[in-house]
């Protein structure tokens, strides 16, 4: 019996340091992130696997949960997200988690309106049916008018740039035939750089609705630094 209290107390003890030393790990995290991020609060961090320690020591683990709400409005960045999530495999350090690498980055993150138009400098708004809408003035045989422009955000996955998909021109209330709409697209609207991604993230897929863009990310081999 005495044995058994001891081996008990031995390990109640142990899985209490390990709880206290992932906490404490995650704060640690949560506070380096929200520099890198600019979040106005920490983000909340869950370092999956156990034990902890052990991963601690051998300086890997496995998978790490992020999610942070109000990532890049801490400062000037081309790209302001509503929220972040996140999930870091593979979480490699050589020097106790000052900094560290994780191998691949996968996670969502979610755009309200307003950031693509800071990207385009165009004001832009949501049409319906995954479409946004755009107006420009132009001049057209000499008078300018105003064109109001609707398509579908495109991501052009290798160049990492949006662009307006199946798009429909109206000037002065008349639907422009396709060919001339698209020649007018290609002067009013420029394929739009995606910059100002954390961690120099890539999109791999964009859908835009009533509450703004939701886009995938993804990185392999990706620094992470306080």
């Amino acid at each position: 019996m005495i044995f058994l209290v001891v081996a008990l107390l031995l390990v109640g003890g142990t899985l209490y340091a390990d709880r206290y030393a992932r906490e404490r790990a995650e704060r640690v995290v949560a506070a380096q992130l929200q520099s890198e991020l600019a979040t106005p609060e920490p983000p909340t961090v869950e370092i999956e696997g156990f034990p902890f320690l052990t991963q601690a020591v051998l300086g890997s683990i496995d998978s790490v949960q992020v999610s942070a709400a109000g990532a890049g409005t801490g400062r000037d960045v081309g790209l302001a997200v509503r929220r972040l999530d996140l999930q870091l495999t593979d979480v490699t350090s050589e020097d106790r988690f000052q900094t560290a690498n994780a191998t691949r980055v996968q996670g969502r993150a979610e755009l309200d309106l307003a950031a693509l138009r800071t990207l385009t400098g165009q004001d832009m708004a949501y049409a319906g049916d995954g479409r946004v809408r755009v107006e420009a003035r132009t001049d057209v045989l000499g008078s300018n008018v105003l064109a109001v422009i609707t398509g579908r955000p495109d991501l052009n996955v290798g160049d990492q740039t949006v662009t307006l998909a199946e798009p429909t021109v109206r000037v002065g209330g008349v639907d422009l035939p396709a060919t001339a709409a698209r020649l007018l697209i290609s002067a009013l609207v420029k394929p739009i750089p995606v910059t100002g991604v954390p961690y120099s993230l890539e999109l791999t897929s964009l859908a835009v609705d009533g509450n703004g863009l939701t886009v995938d990310l993804t990185g392999e081999d990706v620094a992470l630094r306080p």
